[in-house]
């Protein structure tokens, strides 16, 4: 058994009954699935996941060239080809689909400094003014460490009222929980990658259909990434780690089983 396999043996193991996926997920799952023309090759995106890098790199693979407006991918990801069009047993008996995992942690701290305080032009204008006029989250753009400590409480709070229902605006899949998508990836039989582990997980995956998959991954540039001010260690206190794994706890779950597999394998 390959190390792949094994991965997807260790962790193909159904989920408890609460994990099953959710009904529209069970009409039409393979729609969610992007794909290539001329290779069984299945990537489910997540929020946040690394997928502005993915959908690029998907673009690339099907094209033969970068996309030309690379940073709004999201905006053209209807030019990449989805997987709706075959079974759901096509997709399952693949052995080269996948999913990304991401430290929940680092993801709050990415959409953070991506969209909330950060001040690029894909930051979120509407959640960031409601953050800083409703729970009191400074924009100073001289934070301390302990302001940004304060910031992402002050953000996590608003958060847990958001995904239940309790605000104005509505979840968004910036924010969403990442075991609704890890659900989906699981009816759909797909390896969890780690966002981290990425460059040295992907090429093992998909080499074997894809030969030239490293050099590929080496022409895209595109990240939706913003320059922080403080690193997350310097950020991420004890007390901020236990919020976060209670709001999220069973991405972080999801996320440590993964890890701890490919880790064994």
């Amino acid at each position: 058994m390959s190390f792949l396999s094994s991965i997807r043996a260790r962790l193909g193991t159904p989920p408890p009954p609460e994990d099953a996926p959710p009904k529209d997920a069970q009409k039409t799952p393979t729609m969610r699935v992007f794909t290539l023309s001329r290779a069984p090759v299945f990537y489910l995106a997540t929020t946040k996941c690394g997928c502005t890098y993915l959908k690029n790199l998907f673009y690339l693979l099907e094209f033969g060239h970068v996309h030309p407006r690379a940073t709004y991918i999201h905006q053209h990801e209807a030019e990449i080809p989805r997987a709706g069009h075959l079974s759901l047993e096509t997709v399952q008996d693949s052995p080269y689909g996948f999913m990304v995992l991401r430290d929940p942690a680092d993801r709050l701290l990415s959409l953070y400094f991506d969209k909330i305080y950060g001040e690029g032009p894909q930051n979120f204008p509407h959640v960031r003014a409601t953050l800083a006029r409703d729970a009191g989250l400074s924009l100073d753009r001289a934070l301390s460490a302990q302001g940004h400590q304060d910031n992402v409480m002050r953000l996590l709070d608003w958060l847990r009222r958001n995904l239940a229902g309790e605000t104005k605006i509505k979840p968004n899949p910036h924010w969403k929980p990442q075991i609704e998508r890890i659900r989906i990836g699981r009816k759909l039989n797909l390896a969890p990658l780690l966002l981290e582990r990425l460059d040295e997980q992907l090429p093992a995956l998909l080499s074997p259909v894809l030969p030239q998959i490293e050099a590929q991954m080496a022409k895209i540039t595109a990240r939706n990434r913003t320059e922080r001010p403080l690193k997350s260690e310097a950020i991420l206190t004890d007390r901020l780690r236990d919020e976060i794994a209670d709001l999220y706890g069973r991405d972080l779950a999801a996320y440590l089983r993964a890890r701890a597999e490919w880790d064994m394998v």
